[in-house]
């Protein structure tokens, strides 16, 4: 596809340097902070922590990840450790070509598992408590292990700095599993203040349901099915620059990382709200592949950046590309 001249003014605009991933890293110091006024509200300590375990050299990498108020987290550590150390990683793959990973440990009393209902998570499993409930989220993400990308979107998320790469020890340690060693990360923070996001306008094409539920951190969420074959379509509030965000879907599909003249070369132009979005189409090659096809816009809306995407089998998205697009060009902040 070729790229126009509105969509590398966009490439360039849509990389702001306080996006998580861009610019320089803050070190990890410790200060006395001023006190903030009076009138902004409390905001109450959260801790997460998260397991990043390596399937093979090249075979993607799970992700076990717990967030909540510090004291609860802190009170629950101890069987949250203990159960992922019990957790078996294999590059077998199952018959939807995801690798194989269960775990031996009993769970705690109360704990309950149930199905991911996502793109990436394969299982959740709840954690009741005396004050709120928790969640320790599954997930499969088929391209290699980026740490340190990993914990700046995690530390975004709670209202800390990024940090950089010499400084990954500080806020993680080795974390010994079953037949393998993971990375367990530990990042304390804040209740994230970001305002919510506005709710959207927009033409939803026939046959496309609602995700009962929604799907994690998706402002929209649909799936689209064909017989057995589904797909996801996703709306997402998301940092980092557009090179890391197609970068992170060709990693998905299996696809070699692209510098960003070469990435330009597979971008096309999308107009969404009056101006052109990122638009990209990119199919997998490899026949293990667990994701085999990505559409996917990046634009601009109400001076936030917004992921729009598709994936999922690429005959199925072949047959839903014009629905995509109409999508995306429909696509508009509701007026109240």
């Amino acid at each position: 596809m070729g790229l126009c001249r509105s969509s590398l003014l966009l490439f360039a605009a849509l990389a702001p340097t306080g996006l998580a991933g861009c610019g320089p890293t803050d070190e990890i110091t410790a200060y006395t902070a001023p006190a903030e006024p009076r009138t902004a509200p409390p905001r109450s300590p959260v801790r997460l922590l998260a397991a990043l375990a390596p399937v093979g050299e090249h075979h993607g990498h799970w992700v076990f990840k717990v967030s909540g108020p510090e004291k609860l987290v802190n009170d629950l550590e101890p069987q949250i450790v203990a159960f992922l150390e019990t957790v078996h990683v294999r590059e077998e793959r199952d018959d939807n070509r995801v690798p194989k990973m269960w775990w031996k440990l009993p769970l705690p009393e109360g704990w309950r598992e149930r199905e991911g209902g996502g793109e990436f998570r394969q299982k959740t499993i709840d954690i009741p408590t005396a004050d709120e409930p928790l969640e320790l989220t599954i997930s499969y993400f088929p391209q290699r292990v980026r740490v340190l990308e990993n914990i700046n979107r995690w530390r975004n998320k709670i209202d800390r700095n990024a940090i950089s790469a010499k400084e990954i020890p500080l806020v993680s340690r080795p974390l010994p599993m079953a037949e393998s060693e993971a990375t367990l990360v530990d990042i304390k923070g804040y209740e994230y203040t970001r305002v919510a996001p506005k709710d959207f306008d927009f033409d939803q094409p026939a046959g496309w349901r609602k995700v009962a539920g929604g799907i994690a951190f998706a402002k929209l969420a649909f799936k689209v099915e064909d017989g057995k074959k589904s797909a996801t379509f996703t709306v997402t509030q998301a940092g980092g620059t557009p090179e890391q965000n197609l970068n992170r879907w060709r990693a998905q599909l299996r696809l070699p990382e692209l510098g960003v003249d070469e990435l330009r070369k597979t971008v096309d132009a999308l107009p969404v709200e009056g101006k052109d979005g990122l638009y990209v189409d990119y199919t997998s090659e490899a026949a293990d592949a667990a994701i085999e096809r990505i559409l996917g816009v990046i634009c601009v809306l109400n001076d936030d950046q917004w992921i729009v995407k598709m994936a999922g089998p690429k005959g199925l998205l072949e047959a839903e590309k014009p629905n995509f697009e109409r999508f995306v060009r429909s696509l508009k902040p509701a007026r109240k």
